[in-house]
């Protein structure tokens, strides 16, 4: 499992991936979110809806904030038709209101279930998957401090 990877897209932009599990049975791409309410949101929105208690948010859809970070994995590895398992996990007393897409994971439990399913496939050997890990540590930026602030000023520029 690697954590907290930034990888620069361009001069002045970045991506931060939450998590990438890279095993025998797949490149799992991970968004963790903490939310609270109710959530809503198809694959194919660009946004979805939070409600809580007391107001609704428009949020990022994660899925689709989770397809830059696949395809700056791509690019790293040089490979861009690699194929990539979207997974956003959701923490915190959350409910998803309506279909909810299959890799959509309400809570580590639900990640866990879904990956031990998939332990029977062999996609990659061994070597293939410590290749894998090893080329995206030596692309990432390097872990600290600079790092998160040259990211966090990167996306408040942008947006």
């Amino acid at each position: 499992l690697l954590s907290d990877l930034t990888f620069q897209l361009s001069a002045h932009s970045t991506t931060q991936v939450d998590h990438i599990l890279v095993a025998p049975h797949g490149i799992y791409v991970i968004e963790q979110k903490n939310y609270v309410g109710k959530l809503y949101g198809t694959l194919e929105e660009s946004h979805w809806r939070k409600w809580t208690q007391s107001r609704t948010l428009k949020l990022q859809n994660p899925f689709k904030q989770n397809q830059g970070h696949i395809r700056a994995i791509q690019s790293a590895l040089k490979a861009r038709e690699l194929e990539c398992i979207n997974v956003v996990i959701i923490n915190g007393r959350c409910k998803f209101d309506g279909i909810k897409p299959e890799w959509l994971c309400m809570g580590m439990d639900d990640f866990i279930h879904k990956v031990k399913q998939r332990r029977g496939l062999r996609l990659f050997t061994p070597e293939s998957v410590q290749h894998i890990c090893s080329v995206l540590k030596s692309t990432r930026k390097s872990p600290g401090l600079y790092t998160d602030l040259t990211h966090i000023h990167n996306i408040t520029t942008k947006y």
